[in-house]
């Protein structure tokens, strides 16, 4: 496919390792950690606070609550080269990223996280917003199977596969990363590009 597509990409858990984040805060915050802690990594929920123990679910909201946790995000790895390479193909490339409310300084955290990784002028290309189907595109990378109003999208939604989305998977494409974004293109052979006269 050689023609120019406008590429959404979702910030947590897709290029920032969100889940690694707010374990090592959860440590940091709670240094005598039970022995029946059930960790936050490899999860297979996408709801982090279910069948979790009361001790624990304070736990990990306070910190998701925390000011500065989307900040301190360390890139998942290949994630950054894939979106340099997006865009040295000729590709519109934006981060399209919802906000989490609980927290006072997410939204602010994950422009700084974009401008220290990819530089001043990604942080021009971020999009945060509560409804990712507003934001038109071609194709939309998320780790969330379940986007609420999906098929009045513009765009078509590639799952980047994690644990808590084993389920979620069934009529989605998916690949194991971003690195793989290539893969996902041959896929998609009669996308109606936005750019493309009717």
């Amino acid at each position: 496919m050689s023609a120019q597509l406008r590429i959404l990409v979702d910030q947590d858990e897709v290029i920032a390792a969100f889940l690694p984040g707010l374990e090592r805060l959860v440590e940091e915050q709670n240094p005598r950690i039970p022995k029946d802690w059930t960790p936050i990594v490899g999860t297979t929920r996408w709801d982090l606070l279910a069948d979790r123990p009361r001790s624990q679910q304070q736990a990990i909201s306070r910190a998701m609550s925390t000011s500065g946790l989307f900040a301190s995000l360390e890139p998942i790895p290949g994630a950054l080269e894939a979106l340099r390479e997006m865009a040295a193909e000729g590709h519109d490339v934006h981060i399209v990223t919802s906000p989490m409310s609980s927290n006072p300084t997410c939204a602010s955290d994950k422009l700084a996280w974009v401008t220290r990784y990819l530089g001043n002028d990604w942080r021009h290309k971020v999009v945060i917003t509560d409804d990712k189907t507003i934001v038109r595109g071609d194709i939309l990378f998320d780790d969330k199977g379940s986007i609420p109003r999906r098929r009045q999208a513009s765009w078509t939604q590639v799952l980047i596969e994690q644990p808590h989305n084993v389920n979620e998977r069934l009529g989605l494409l998916s690949i194991p990363s971003l690195a793989n974004w290539r893969v996902a293109l041959q896929f998609l052979p009669h996308l109606t590009l936005i750019g493309d006269p009717q």
